[in-house]
């Protein structure tokens, strides 16, 4: 089978090339991404083809988070030309924004058309994202409505669109699009920690962690919020984000400056030694079509506080490895906050499942392998 992968970046395309040259199908890979970003498994039946991507191009030598329509020109660039070059492919497996020419033209070569769509629909997610700009006070960066057009126009054209949850998958299904043409393949954790970190969660320091790069979609302010609204003592807060990206946003900052508690890591080489610090991770997320760093805290044996809109949510069970939460609801935050601190008995029996969950979810049998490989097999004969 002749297989062509169309990846801006590389996105958690290598691991899909990894099952597919390993079953000894051909794989062509067009992206932005150097060979040096790539770890094939199985090169002889891998070919890579660089397109650029101008915005990407541009913050590499500029170190500037370019705008929203420098990104979108930039990607319907690299998508037409990339056109040139496809070759009538049995699949075309496409990372979304990326494809509508490369789409267009394969479906006239009766190729089948895989869609990758970690993050929820573009609508759901527009809108959720345009309310907490409002509540934050900070101007919204909206994408263009033909970028969004076009966007929807991919989810159309393919035969199936390929998220990572149920909660990305049920996004989608509140707009209409239908369920049978969804396939949920959630993603694969590749932490894997160097030492055992068995916590001693009977210590008086008590430290919880975040860590996200958008701080509007991770829902930082909620965790704030809870933050200032507790009264414990010896606790600290770590907060793995950039400071430039907090003090853009006066609302935010505003519940951080001057509070001796809050400690912001810009960088961290290792991301084990920032959960090494930690007994409590928190991702209350408006919108995390995933959210891997939950499995990397689990790995690292810390009980974990999520939203309802972080996919992983799919793998966590409420009052065992951690607490599952609204969104936007920073009072519930601060309730299991304070309940854990005070029951450290809790605590430590969380710390131990959140190790055993991390195993299951290492060794379950719908792994991201065996679904990619199920879902290309039921179109090896056409």
């Amino acid at each position: 089978m002749r297989v062509i992968i169309l990846a801006g970046t590389r996105f958690q395309s290598g691991l899909v090339v990894n099952v597919l040259s390993r079953k000894k199908y051909s794989v062509q890979i067009f992206s932005s991404s150097p060979s040096s970003k790539w770890n094939f498994l199985y090169p002889n039946h891998v070919s890579l083809h660089f397109v650029p991507l101008f915005s990407r191009i541009f913050s590499y030598a500029t170190k500037i988070n370019p705008p929203v329509w420098f990104k979108e020109i930039s990607a319907v660039l690299f998508d037409f030309l990339a056109s040139f070059f496809i070759k009538k492919p049995h699949v075309l497996h496409v990372w979304s924004s990326f494809g509508l020419y490369c789409m267009k033209k394969a479906k006239r070569n009766n190729a089948v058309i895989f869609v990758e769509k970690s993050c929820p629909h573009p609508l759901h997610q527009e809108k959720l994202l345009k309310e907490e700009s409002k509540i934050l006070g900070i101007k919204y960066q909206e994408p263009s409505k033909w970028f969004l057009d076009r966007s929807i126009k991919e989810f159309e054209l393919a035969d199936k669109v390929v998220v990572c949850s149920k909660y990305t998958s049920n996004s989608f299904i509140e707009y209409g699009f239908p369920q049978e043409k969804l396939y949920n393949v959630a993603l694969d954790s590749s932490f894997k920690p160097k030492k055992s970190l068995r916590k001693n969660n009977y210590r008086k320091e008590f430290v919880v962690g975040i860590a996200g790069g958008n701080v509007v979609r991770k829902g930082f302010v909620y965790l704030l919020e809870a933050w200032k609204a507790l009264d414990i003592s010896n606790a600290s807060l770590l907060l793995r984000t950039s400071r430039s990206e907090l003090q853009k946003i006066p609302k935010l900052w505003s519940l951080i400056d001057g509070d001796t508690s809050i400690e912001i890591i810009d960088h961290v080489n290792d991301m084990e030694d920032f959960y090494e610090k930690c007994n409590l991770f928190v991702l209350p997320s408006i919108d995390e079509g995933f959210g891997m760093v939950v499995f990397e805290a689990l790995a690292c044996s810390l009980p974990v506080i999520i939203s309802k809109n972080v996919g992983a949510v799919d793998f966590i069970t409420d009052g065992k490895e951690g607490f599952i939460v609204d969104i936007r609801n920073a009072k519930q935050i601060k309730d299991k906050i304070e309940f854990l601190h005070k029951n450290r008995k809790t605590l430590q029996n969380m710390s131990l499942n959140a190790r055993k969950t991390y195993e299951a979810y290492q060794m379950r049998s719908d792994s991201f392998e065996n679904r990619v490989e199920k879902l290309y097999v039921q179109y090896e004969d056409n």
